[in-house]
């Protein structure tokens, strides 16, 4: 069972999270590029300094591993404030309530539209758990993850992807996306290809023969997850 502390920690990341999704749009629609690619390793990166740290220090416990994300992700949130400092000019501007209610407006239509996108997503392993056992959900999940690991290239041309095209022409903007999902898609297919042929060799070299079934549904999955990678460029477009 979790400690007290392990759940203060954890629901202390919450708003770290959206302070730093926030602070990361705000850096796009600056064209801070630059230092939004920063604030993507930065936390990692200096989690995994702090936890070397730790480990030469003490024994690791997860108290320990999620103090140390909790003051990563700070770390981060506090530098994206930095960064968005530079680009202020004038004075600040004075808190506007109305500016503020039209923001929850709109961000509550946006959120509870991918809100059942989510539940989709999701879904599968729920009814995986339902029809077999706790052992398949644990493979089932390991394959959906190592599967996502595609939507790493179109999630990150999508942070710039939206920006760019919205200023755009109709049909420009329907050119430069196009643009982009043919050469991801370039991209995209080889590495899935590779990660089909690589699958089953890699897992059994490295975790070995007990761990061979999360292979089956990685496969399955694969084309399903190019198919959806790819489809979140296109909806930039829409």
């Amino acid at each position: 069972h979790l400690e007290w502390r392990s759940y203060a920690l954890m629901l202390a990341q919450i708003p770290l999270f959206f302070a730093l999704i926030n602070g990361r749009k705000l850096l796009v629609a600056v064209k801070d590029y630059r230092s939004y690619a920063r604030s993507l390793w930065l936390p990692n990166l200096f989690q995994l300094v702090l936890l070397v740290v730790a480990a030469c220090c003490h024994r690791i416990q997860l108290n320990i591993v999620l103090a140390l994300s909790l003051l990563a992700n700070l770390f981060v949130v506090l530098l994206c404030q930095f960064w968005l400092r530079r680009h202020e000019q004038g004075p600040a501007q004075p808190f506007d309530k109305d500016f503020i209610r039209r923001l929850h407006k709109e961000g509550s239509r946006f959120y509870w539209a991918g809100f059942p996108n989510f539940l989709q997503m999701r879904l599968d392993a729920i009814l995986v758990g339902y029809f077999l056992t706790p052992r398949d959900v644990a493979f089932y999940s390991l394959a959906t993850t190592a599967s996502e690991l595609l939507w790493k290239l179109p999630n990150a041309a999508n942070a710039l992807l939206f920006p760019l095209a919205v200023p755009m022409q109709d049909r420009d903007a329907g050119q430069f996306v196009a643009n982009v999902f043919r050469s991801l898609l370039i991209i995209i297919l080889p590495v899935a290809v590779v990660g089909a042929l690589a699958s089953y060799p890699i897992i059994h070299l490295f975790y070995g023969s007990r761990y061979t079934p999360v292979v089956w549904p990685f496969l399955i999955l694969l084309p399903g997850a190019v198919a959806l990678g790819m489809a979140k460029i296109l909806t930039n477009y829409f």
